[in-house]
C-alpha cells in the first residue's frame, strides 16, 4: 500500500514539475520520419543540423518561399532533400534574391527532384545514378569517403555527383577513387561544388543524407560524424556578416505536429482521479498504466525538445549499440526491459524494405 502512495505521489510530482517548467515549451516535429526536415528528429531528419546551426546564427524555419523576401538581413537559403520540386514561380523568388546580393543557397540533393532549381542557380547538373562501391573498402556497397576543403573527411551515404561543372564552380567535395555509377565507372566523382556568379554564391552537394541526424552523429563506423563539414559548408556561405539561415521546410510530405508540454502535463493530470485512486486499492489499473505511459512520454519530449535525442545508426549491425548506449531516458528503460530486440527487428525490417 505504501508503495502505491509513493508511486501516485511521484506521478504527480512529475507532472506538475513538467508543467510548471515546461510553461508554454512547444516541440514541433513532422509526422513524415524519412523525410530530411530540419522538424524531423528522426535519423533521417536534419534536426541536429538546424540546432547546431541556431547556437551560432539567427535561424528560422521557412514554410512558404515567399517569406524570404520579408527579411533584411543577408540570408543562407538551405535546401535538403525535398520530397516536392521548386515551383517556376519560387525558383523566380529565390533568383531575384539571390542576384540582389540578398541570399546564397545551399542545395544538397541525390535525386532530381531539384535538378530544376540546381540548374537555374547554378547551371550544374547531378548525375541520375548513385554511386557504388564494388570493393565495400568501408564495408558498405553505398558508403562513400569523401574529403570536403578544409573540413576534413567525412562519409555519405547513397549519394550521386555532379556529372557537369559549370564554368563559375569549383569541387569542394570529392570522393577519392574509382567507383560505379549504373553501369559506368567514375574516376574521382565531385561529391559538392562552389558556384560565385549573378552576385551570390551556392553550394551544390549530391547528398541529402550527407547532413541528416544519422551521419552528423557520430558513430562507431563515422568517428566524428559529418557535423564539421556541414557546419564548415554554412559557415562559407555566411562569411562574417549579419546572416540569417534558413532552413527550408515546406517541400517535404507529412503533417507538423506542435505540442505544448505545459497545457499537455495539466491535461493528464486531470485525468479521472481514479487512474491514481487505483494505485491504493482496488481500481482501474489500466488507467493508471495510460497515465504512467503519458507521463513517461511528456517528460521524455520534454527532455528532447531542450536536447534533442541521439538517433538510432541506420546500418542494421549498430541497432543494437545505439540501445546500449543511449542517453535517452525512455531508450534506456526500453533496453533493461528488453525491448531492443523487437526495436532491433522494427527498424532492420524497415532498412531492408528501403534496400539499405
Amino acid at each position: 500500500m505504501k508503495g502505491r502512495l509513493l508511486a501516485a505521489a511521484a506521478i504527480t510530482l512529475v507532472l506538475l514539475i513538467t508543467a510548471l517548467s515546461a510553461g508554454d515549451k512547444k516541440i514541433g516535429f513532422t509526422n513524415s520520419i524519412y523525410s530530411t526536415s530540419p522538424k524531423n528528429p528522426s535519423p533521417y531528419g536534419t534536426s541536429k543540423l538546424y540546432a547546431e546551426a541556431s547556437k551560432r546564427w539567427k535561424t528560422v524555419i521557412i514554410d512558404d518561399v515567399g517569406r524570404l523576401e520579408a527579411y533584411n538581413d543577408r540570408i543562407v537559403y538551405i535546401v535538403i532533400g525535398p520530397d516536392k520540386p521548386f515551383t517556376s514561380k519560387e525558383i523566380s523568388v529565390i533568383k531575384k534574391l539571390a542576384s540582389e546580393g540578398r541570399l546564397n543557397i545551399l542545395i544538397a540533393d541525390e535525386t532530381t527532384i531539384s535538378s530544376t532549381l540546381v540548374s537555374s542557380m547554378t547551371g550544374a547538373r547531378i548525375a541520375p545514378s548513385i554511386l557504388t562501391d564494388p570493393g565495400k573498402r568501408l564495408g558498405y556497397t553505398f558508403i562513400i569517403d569523401i574529403e570536403c576543403m578544409d573540413a576534413g573527411r567525412g562519409l555519405a551515404s547513397r549519394t550521386s555527383y555532379i556529372d557537369s561543372i559549370p564554368i563559375n564552380a569549383t569541387p569542394i567535395c570529392m570522393a577519392r577513387g574509382t567507383y560505379k555509377a549504373g553501369e559506368i565507372e567514375v574516376e574521382n566523382p565531385a561529391i559538392g561544388i562552389y558556384y560565385r556568379g549573378g552576385g551570390y554564391e551556392a553550394i551544390v552537394i549530391a547528398d541529402s543524407s550527407m547532413c541528416a541526424n544519422f551521419m552528423t552523429t557520430e558513430s562507431p563506423w563515422n568517428r566524428g560524424g559529418n557535423m564539421h563539414i556541414c557546419m564548415s559548408i554554412i559557415e562559407k556561405l555566411a562569411g562574417n556578416t549579419s546572416t540569417i539561415i534558413a532552413f527550408d521546410a515546406g517541400h517535404y510530405e507529412g503533417s507538423d505536429i506542435t505540442l505544448r508540454l505545459g497545457p499537455i502535463a495539466l491535461g493528464i493530470l486531470a485525468l479521472p482521479h481514479t487512474a491514481l485512486k487505483g494505485l491504493t486499492g482496488p481500481g482501474p489499473w489500466m488507467l493508471y498504466a495510460v497515465t504512467l505511459a503519458l507521463a513517461g512520454i511528456l517528460v521524455n519530449a520534454l527532455f528532447n525538445a531542450y536536447r534533442p535525442s541521439t538517433p538510432a545508426y541506420p546500418e542494421s549491425w549498430m541497432v543494437y549499440k545505439f540501445l546500449k548506449h543511449s542517453r535517452d531516458p525512455i531508450t534506456i528503460l526500453a533496453y533493461r526491459l528488453g525491448l531492443r530486440g523487437y526495436a532491433a527487428r522494427r527498424l532492420l525490417g524497415e532498412l531492408r524494405r528501403r534496400g539499405r
